[in-house]
């Protein structure tokens, strides 16, 4: 872990720059998004932006602590769920690569994985449901592709229930505590770039 942050000394790779810069806008001049990045992860970057070389390196040890968290989180998914060597693939060569750089796939592991997780628990105790939507909508402000977990969660909804979808309204739940995590961004990009989304 250590060994490849102090290894990788050249911010301008891949989209380490982009991520570092839009973590300065934020903080300067409250820039959410860039309108490709998302800015869940910036937003962390941001409570260390500064314009000084140390800024790199914070920037790479708060994406390892988010490695170690993501290697915590999906061990004890996996072994809550299914079983001790099930959670024990939680760490990989690939992913020790990429909590190494300042890139948002760590942060997207996690909540992605809590997202996931919950969807799947809200099955089973409704309780659940509410953890769900705000883990769908955090892992959403991480990476656009997380919107795709509602339509398939809809989808498996739909099967689950299916004649009696119409009697389980407290499913709405999800969508909507994602729209009251997400508010903020959709309202900023609607009135940046013309669209929610």
């Amino acid at each position: 872990g250590m060994t490849k942050v102090l290894s990788n000394s050249h911010s301008s790779d891949g989209d380490e720059s982009a991520y570092l810069a839009l973590g300065l806008d934020l903080r300067e001049e409250g820039v959410l998004t860039d309108g490709t990045r998302l800015p869940l992860y910036p937003a962390l970057l941001a409570l260390f932006a500064k314009r000084e070389w140390d800024y790199f390196t914070w920037a790479k040890i708060i994406t390892l602590g988010l490695g170690a968290l993501a290697i915590l989180a999906t061990f004890l998914a996996g072994r809550g769920m299914f079983s001790w060597e099930t959670g024990s693939l939680a760490a990989n060569k690939e992913f020790h690569l990429r909590a190494s750089t300042v890139y948002a796939d760590t942060l997207m592991v996690t909540t992605f994985l809590g997202a996931w997780y919950f969807l799947i628990k809200s099955f089973e105790k409704r309780r659940y449901l509410y953890l769900a939507g705000l883990f769908v909508g955090l892992a959403y402000l991480t990476k656009g592709s997380a919107l795709l977990l509602l339509g398939v969660w809809g989808v498996v909804a739909l099967l689950h229930y299916r004649r009696e979808i119409s009697a389980h309204k407290e499913l709405l739940r999800v969508p909507l505590i994602f729209l009251l995590t997400t508010a903020p961004l959709l309202i900023y990009n609607v009135k940046v770039f013309g669209s929610p989304f």
